[in-house]
């Protein structure tokens, strides 16, 4: 019976899919790697990836068909200055030695140090290097989460991106080409089917391919106003043509009618990292009364929110207000609502959407 890895070889020998080699009832329960094993394979690295100086990986469950997750034993050797990037999340736990760990946040850059038995968990998509401290080598045990299941064995996931310290900006802008080049291929659309879609000239989306140029992502992605999402709401994606992706909440009602299209949304998700406020309306019901603004404008500032527009009326006693202010997340949106209908005399007070 073929392993994986066979197959993988026997389908790039023929030029056909692995799956022609495959049972299509594949199922193993387990798989055991032996230590004798593993430490006399050579580490192997995914097809065009880049060599990384002062790092060894061995894959732990390269046979093990349909898995999620990538386990590996990497020995680090002192003097490594490479950052990586790539898919998902990855976990790293310290067998012996100790280890070095910093990565490149919108936040700043961080750095941490760990021994025998400490372990880490973070986001992969961020640069991040990870080597041994002092003058001795380290081994860990690193967990990477997949982002589909794969049919081949192999670590597909480094071939993302491997770039030098000072060039960290640089590298990253080439992992988002290619990642950017290898989504549109999959997608079966042409350069210039891609580049009308986002509103950019055919030769600026090659030279983002080719991570000669930036993304701008002012340009691609933009919140869609009629729904006003800010980070927490359940959202999805959707490609406008000349105006790249368009984010909505899920309940939209705008989506609802957008679904004519189902090929046109793609996935999408808050970035973990992002530091940047977005503008929210918000109605407040109260009854009037002597200082009723000056309290709402101080709840508003006891939650880090900041107002940027107001208005509103009172008839028969009963005030209608309404603010637009910038908040951080769904979270601290409704946390300051709570407050809000919290305060003397108010009664109600909610989110409102354009839609």
């Amino acid at each position: 019976m073929l392993d994986a890895v066979q197959a993988d070889a026997l389908a790039e020998a023929f030029g056909l899919s692995i799956e022609a080699f495959l049972p299509a009832d594949v199922t193993i329960p387990y798989v055991v790697a032996r230590d004798t094993e593993i430490r006399t394979t050579t580490p192997e690295l995914a097809a065009g990836s880049p060599p990384v100086d002062g790092e060894r990986s061995w894959p732990l469950a390269e046979r093990f068909v349909g898995r999620h997750l990538e386990p590996l034993l990497t020995r680090f050797e002192p003097g490594a200055d490479r950052f990586c990037y790539h898919h998902e999340h990855e976990f790293t736990f310290v067998l012996q030695g100790a280890v070095d760990f910093t990565i490149k946040t919108p936040a700043g850059v961080h750095h941490e140090e760990l021994g025998r038995g400490d372990c880490l968990h973070f986001q992969s998509s961020m640069p991040h290097r990870i080597r041994a401290h002092g003058r001795e080598p380290a081994e860990c045990i690193q967990v990477i989460s997949s982002g589909a299941t794969p049919l081949t064995a192999g670590q597909d996931w480094r071939s993302t991106g491997v770039f030098e310290a000072n060039e960290a900006e640089n590298g990253r802008a080439r992992s988002i080409g290619r990642e950017l080049s290898a989504l549109r291929e999959s997608r079966g659309w042409t350069i210039a089917q891609v580049a009308r879609m986002v509103g950019l000239k055919d030769r600026h989306l090659e030279q983002i391919e080719l991570g000669a140029r930036r993304l701008p992502l002012d340009v691609l992605v933009r919140l869609a106003k009629c729904c006003t999402p800010v980070p927490g709401d359940k959202i999805v994606g959707y490609i406008s043509l000349g105006k790249g992706i368009t984010i909505h909440r899920e309940d939209c009602s705008n989506v609802k009618s957008l679904r004519r299209n189902p090929e046109r949304f793609t996935k999408v998700s808050w970035d973990g990292g992002s530091t940047r406020s977005f503008r929210v309306q918000i109605a407040v019901s109260s009854w009037d009364r002597p200082r009723l603004l000056e309290d709402v404008a101080r709840t508003f500032a006891e939650h880090g929110a900041n107002i940027v527009e107001y208005g509103g009326h009172v008839e028969d006693q009963l005030a209608k207000n309404w603010y637009v202010a910038e908040v951080g997340d769904v979270k601290a949106l409704r946390s300051l609502l709570t407050a809000l209908r919290n305060l003397d005399a108010v009664f109600d007070a909610f989110r409102v959407t354009p839609s």
